[in-house]
């Protein structure tokens, strides 16, 4: 099934100018740069439809490894920190961790569901670029209704600001649990178990 994105072409009239954050504010050293987002009319200037894709290939191949990165490690975290014994005297403090460990599990979740929403609209770009080059659309269950130019360049764009969007969303939703958590986890004075003798 088709879904058009002509309704999405509104959108793109009206975030025009926007500059987004750069992601410097992560909690994160993130092995890909990804640069801020401009309106779509600092965007018009290319010649060619591959020119106008390369402004935004780099960054969205970007987004995606910086957020499986970053999905995969606060699994990680949470996994470590689950396996940690709470030793403080402390009880107040010892019950504050728990609390934490448990709130990132549910940070864990929620990094799920903008992984799959970034995955959903990654596919919907491609296969937008697919459309916009001419060639054959890789899965037909994510091509969309054809564009004549300068509309078929907008939905580029719109899926690009999209996947930026929730790109946002994902970092910062994984840097705040990520920061609390560092910050705590020193001042409950827990250490990891000894491991069993094999």
């Amino acid at each position: 099934m088709r879904v058009p994105t002509s309704a999405c072409l509104v959108v793109c009239s009206l975030v025009a100018g926007v500059r987004m954050v750069s992601g410097g504010q992560y909690a994160f050293t993130l092995p890909m740069y990804v640069k801020g987002f401009w309106g779509y009319d600092r965007y018009t200037g290319a010649s060619t439809n591959h020119e106008y894709l390369s402004y935004f290939d780099v960054d969205v191949n970007n987004m995606m490894t910086n957020a499986n990165k970053v999905v995969e490690d606060n699994f990680l975290e949470v996994i470590n920190a689950s396996s940690f014994n709470q030793v403080s005297h402390d009880a107040a403090l010892n019950n504050e961790g728990s609390k934490m460990i448990n709130k990132m599990w549910a940070r864990d979740v929620i990094n799920e569901i903008h992984s799959y929403k970034m995955q959903y609209i990654h596919q919907r770009y491609r296969s937008a670029a697919q459309q916009l080059l001419k060639v054959p659309v890789g899965n037909p269950a994510y091509q969309d209704i054809g564009f004549d130019e300068p509309l078929d360049k907008m939905v580029i764009y719109y899926w690009a600001y999209q996947l930026k969007q929730a790109y946002d969303d994902l970092m910062l939703n994984a840097s705040k649990m990520h920061t609390k958590w560092g910050a705590i986890k020193n001042s409950i004075n827990t250490t990891m178990p000894e491991s069993e003798p094999s």
